[in-house]
């Protein structure tokens, strides 16, 4: 019997994939490790208790003696598939099945020490999918879950270290061609440069109004998900409101678009972002 491990199955996402993977494949041993913190929920689980071929196991993604201990109730090979590099930076706000293949295909890549190509798209301002020219070619070195969002750290032989949103890739296939060394995103590195990358934001959750440039429209969906409705503002502006923990680290965020981007309401939010911009330039003065 092959055997698949899933982390933070007893979240919103995992408890809705858990049960749908272990009765659509009982050929599979399906073990669940949950850290059981804040998201996480044994009684999500229920539907689990009639399936012979589910196991739960609490404990931490980062604990690798667990972790070795969990691969030996795998096949060499499932062992080996287990031990792939992911970091987890927070919890996927929303996962259609698509992924799961497109996810699968690119930990297979890794495994094989393959690159993949694929095609990738943007979002136009009426949620369609308006896809780029060309193909393109990575070597993929890990895969990151980082609030909604979930990542792909590449090395692209046009861009160097990069990153991609895996629910704006299609295509995916894995290429005959080994892939190119990258020691920044190995072993190690690799968690180290995901956690630079990936800023947990905490504050005040609040309703922010913005106005953004429209060729931010792809920035904006990706941090803050393809429902959120993004109103044509004249011909070069857009605006939109999404609930935000208002944080030093989102200002930061907003300020990184300079004249490309506003906080227009409400206006105590507006007021931070000006204070936080006068006590930068306090320090330039």
């Amino acid at each position: 019997m092959k055997s698949i491990l899933v982390t933070g199955g007893a979240g919103f996402i995992g408890a809705n994939f858990v049960p749908y993977f272990a009765k659509k494949y009982p050929e599979y041993k399906v073990i669940n490790l949950d850290k059981l913190t804040y998201a996480g929920n044994p009684d999500n689980l229920s539907d689990c208790a009639e399936c012979a071929n589910y196991k739960f196991v609490q404990g931490d993604i980062c604990d690798r003696a667990l972790i070795e201990k969990l691969c030996t109730l795998c096949s060499a090979q499932d062992a080996k598939l287990m031990q792939r590099d992911v970091y987890v930076s927070g919890r996927v706000k929303s996962m259609n099945e698509t992924i799961y293949y497109d996810v699968d295909a690119i930990q297979e890549a890794i495994a094989q020490n393959r690159q993949i190509t694929f095609r990738y798209f943007d979002w136009g301002l009426n949620g369609t999918r308006v896809y780029r020219d060309k193909s393109y070619t990575a070597s993929p070195y890990g895969l990151c879950q980082n609030n909604e969002n979930c990542y792909l750290l590449a090395l692209s032989p046009r861009h160097g270290i990069t990153s991609y949103r895996v629910d704006r890739m299609s295509n995916i296939a894995i290429s005959p061609e080994e892939r190119i060394p990258c020691p920044e995103l190995t072993g190690r590195r690799l968690t180290e440069y995901a956690s630079r990358m990936f800023q947990m934001y905490s504050g005040e959750t609040t309703a922010v109004k913005l106005r953004f440039r429209r060729e931010l429209a792809n920035v904006v969906i990706d941090r803050f998900g393809k429902d959120t409705m993004l109103l044509p503002d004249g011909e070069d502006w857009f605006v939109f409101t999404a609930e935000v923990a208002v944080s030093p680290q989102f200002l930061s965020w907003v300020m990184g678009f300079g004249e490309k981007a506003k906080i227009l309401y409400p206006q105590s939010v507006a007021e931070q972002c000006k204070e936080l911009c006068e006590r930068i330039l306090e320090q330039y003065a």
